[in-house]
């Protein structure tokens, strides 16, 4: 999700130097999440993981387990949402429910009036949902 960030405060007509610096501040403003499954049972610090529980990793670390991918990402931007920022972005995977793709947007509507809230078709594999925040 940073990298995305970085090519859109990306301008052709700016200097290196400038790009630099716009991309470097842009990193800083994105929180980043993601929705995949486990491949295994494990242990990770104080979660307990079984072979096809649904993992919710927020900044990089798993942070929240569930069964339903949509509940899942619910979760992982509650996680991600503080008051500087003001967008939500989630990219769907090739394996995400489209009616509980539906479902959780008008949830996350809902839940927080004052971001912009979209769900692009991102079609990735292996994971439900991509997730930015900024």
């Amino acid at each position: 999700m940073q990298g995305m960030a970085c090519m859109m405060a990306f301008d052709e007509e700016s200097s290196a130097e400038e790009n630099t610096d716009a991309m470097s501040e842009a990193i800083t403003n994105v929180a980043s999440g993601s929705v995949t499954f486990a491949a295994r049972d494990c242990k990770i610090d104080e979660l307990e993981i079984k072979k096809d529980d649904i993992m919710g990793l927020a900044e990089g670390k798993i942070t929240f387990i569930g069964q339903e991918p949509h509940k899942v990402c619910e979760e992982i931007v509650s996680q991600l949402i503080d008051s500087s920022k003001s967008s939500i972005s989630i990219f769907k995977g090739e394996d995400a429910d489209d009616d509980k793709t539906d479902e959780m947007l008008e949830e996350l509507e809902e839940k927080y009036p004052d971001f912009d809230v979209n769900v692009y078709e991102g079609k990735q594999p292996l994971y439900y949902y991509l997730i930015s925040v900024e």
